[in-house]
């Protein structure tokens, strides 16, 4: 039995060590969850009273993590919207976002990105290459 600790605890460790230098540097923020941070929360709900806003907004939460809050606009009422994938490098963030067949039900969807380090500039494009403005 102590034969079987001294190979899966290395194993344990490796994995976990793994994780944390290759996980994901962002995290996809559910509307529950967004209730904790209320300008975030207040913002959301704004983007349904406004569905003509379009772009993403940033803001800063007591992690100091950045969160960035994408809208579709009423151009594209219900269509649902996931991270492909968030590269960060020297050079700045590139947020690439996708369209999905999810129907949100809401006259502007968005989706909320808790990001763990952005480097400017900060870009969020569609993958078919539809560049986000970014709102004061």
């Amino acid at each position: 039995m102590k034969k079987s600790s001294f190979v899966i605890l290395p194993l344990i460790i490796g994995a976990f060590l793994l994780y944390l230098f290759y996980g994901d540097d962002y995290q996809v923020v559910e509307e529950t969850d967004a209730a904790e941070h209320l300008t975030v929360d207040r913002y959301t709900a704004e983007l349904q009273n406004s569905p003509e806003i379009q772009g993403y907004k940033r803001f800063t939460d007591e992690e100091e993590k950045t969160i960035v809050v994408l809208s579709l606009g009423s151009d594209n009422q219900g269509k649902g919207i996931d991270v492909a994938g968030v590269v960060n490098d020297e050079e700045g963030t590139v947020i690439t976002v996708e369209f999905t067949e999810e129907e949100t039900g809401k006259d502007n969807p968005y989706i909320i990105i808790s990001l763990d380090s952005v480097t400017d500039p900060l870009f969020v494009q569609t993958e078919g290459g539809l560049f986000f403005e970014e709102i004061e």
